[in-house]
């Protein structure tokens, strides 16, 4: 269905699926070109009833093919075909299982049972730069949070962000530039960040970046000029972890991972600095919006001052679709297991994962593999010196424990993988156990 526009700078941009309500108007017009036939692009009306695509990849409504997950891809890795209804050599395809994308919570919203939420919005819908985040998204944030019961919001400011990976970092220059200005004798130049072994490695990018820092795995947590970043649950081993710096006004909680399909155990924070994202809970990740909730009203102005010269503003259009995303979550009845179905779905798709994996892992050259049924990563250690080198033997390519801050024996691999993607993984491993045994 094509809706047809005005000759003008810009046309709306329609967003919602024919069986389906919007909920909310968002996503930016497009150039109309003056004197030529102009059309709407509609891609919730353009998608079809039965996706073709699937389980090699998935239909993209604006390049009209098939699509997979990866900038320019055709198809899911190694799927190929005009339908992506090709799956290649299991040991000739190259795998990597390194992303942090949440695609399999894309399967969610793909339930042709669901009233998927669309959006869409017109040409002159806010236009001007605004740091905030909207009321409407601020009181969906608090919902979801309460209903979920993993974080306190009363009493805390929320700060908005490009993603929690910017939240973070200026919470970093913030709170190091605090540390560093309230010194008056024998002070130093940078302020430890200490992150506890093994830690996600997109801290010690982050801590480069900012001059007053530096990333030591062995600072003393004693110390007034240690700030630490404590991640719960952890990635890359989904551990729970409790902060070792006394100072809590020291502390930022990276709780991106705090979602029930992430763990067992679900902790309600109510600490000084806490970050979320939508990537991780709503599977927007492409959307970039992540959140904070900061307790000190100076810190969560100075954080949103530092945001601010980032990028002088909040994307409307990404806080619009997080919004319809949530709502759509929030408005679901919740199942006799306490959870929203949308929680209860990446829960059970991510822990049948894990039993598959726990099937094909038990060959006798792993000496290590999770215990757990649930998280984002599988943490693996081999009997091999190099997990990562062994695993290639496969062309499956994981993230080295190095990175992590752990020895070359470990590896980290993605549960996040669309189903079509991890069963290539699982034939992956089979191989490679075969070939040792």
């Amino acid at each position: 269905m094509h809706r047809s526009c005005r000759q003008s700078s810009v046309s709306l941009t329609v967003m919602c699926y024919p069986r389906q309500s919007c909920l909310v108007a968002v996503l930016v017009g497009l150039l109309c070109l003056p004197g030529a036939p102009v059309q709407c692009i509609d891609t919730c009306g353009t998608y079809p009833s039965h996706d073709p695509c699937r389980p090699g990849g998935i239909w993209d409504p604006v390049l009209h093919r098939c699509s997979g997950y990866l900038h320019g891809s055709l198809c899911y890795q190694c799927y190929s075909g005009q339908h992506c209804q090709t799956r290649e050599n299991s040991t000739d395809c190259t795998l990597d299982s390194f992303s942090g994308d949440p695609v399999i919570l894309q399967e969610y919203w793909l339930n042709e049972t669901l009233k998927e939420p669309c959006t869409s919005i017109i040409a002159h819908y806010r236009p001007a730069y605004d740091s905030e985040i909207m009321e409407p998204l601020k009181d969906s944030i608090k919902a979801l949070h309460a209903k979920v019961g993993n974080a306190e919001t009363d009493g805390y400011n929320l700060v908005g962000g490009l993603g929690a990976t910017m939240i973070l970092h200026a919470c970093l220059i913030t709170m190091s530039r605090n540390i560093l200005n309230a010194c008056s004798s024998n002070c130093p130049t940078v302020v430890d960040v200490l992150v506890q072994t093994p830690y996600y490695p997109g801290y010690e990018l982050l801590t480069s970046l900012v001059n007053t820092t530096r990333l030591n795995p062995h600072a003393d947590p004693k110390s007034p000029f240690t700030i630490e970043i404590v991640t719960n649950p952890n990635n890359p081993n989904g551990e729970l972890r409790t902060a070792e710096v006394t100072d809590s006004s020291h502390v930022i909680y990276d709780l991106v991972y705090n979602w029930p399909m992430y763990t067992d155990y679900l902790e309600k924070f109510n600490k000084e600095v806490m970050i979320f994202s939508s990537s991780k809970h709503d599977g927007l990740a492409g959307s970039r919006f992540g959140w904070g909730l900061i307790k000190n009203n100076d810190l969560a102005n100075d954080t949103k001052q530092v945001i601010r010269s980032f990028v002088l503003s909040l994307s409307v259009d990404a806080q619009l679709r997080v919004l319809t995303s949530q709502d759509s979550i929030m408005n679901e009845t919740v199942l006799p297991s306490g959870l929203l179905p949308f929680h209860q779905f990446g829960k059970d798709a991510i822990s049948f994962h894990f039993q598959q994996l726990k099937e094909v892992l038990s060959c006798a050259e792993l000496t290590n593999y999770p215990s757990k049924s649930t998280g984002a990563y599988a943490w693996i250690k081999c009997k091999q010196s190099d997990c990562a080198a062994f695993f290639q033997q496969v062309n499956l390519n994981l993230l080295s424990g190095e990175m992590f801050g752990a020895t070359k024996q470990y590896v980290r691999m993605s549960m996040f993988l669309p189903s079509g993607e991890f069963q290539v993984v699982l034939e992956k491993v089979k191989i490679l156990c075969s070939l040792h045994s």
